[in-house]
């Protein structure tokens, strides 16, 4: 998952702490890829309709868990960001 991977590179960014230019961009990347998760739920569940109603449960329940993912890697990277932010 691309957002797991961009909170990866925010941590390391974060160990390297006078590299806020890097961690304020992986902070946007993750927000933006945040946003890009919510509207594939959206699209995904809308193309869903029309099959057999177990299936759909269950592909809703895997584009419900990533969305999740995301939700809590933008968390991360919101919370990393807040900390360079108050020790500027």
């Amino acid at each position: 998952m691309a957002a797991v991977n961009q909170v990866r590179e925010i941590t390391r960014a974060m160990t390297r702490y006078n590299d806020r230019d890097q961690l304020r961009e992986g902070c946007i990347e993750v927000d933006h890829l945040g946003n890009c998760a919510s509207r594939a739920l959206q699209a995904g569940t809308g193309l869903l309709s029309g099959e057999d109603m177990v299936e759909v449960i269950a592909r809703k329940r895997i584009f419900e868990g990533v969305e999740r993912a995301t939700d809590k890697a933008e968390d991360i990277a919101q919370y990393f960001y807040s900390l360079v932010l108050k020790s500027a």
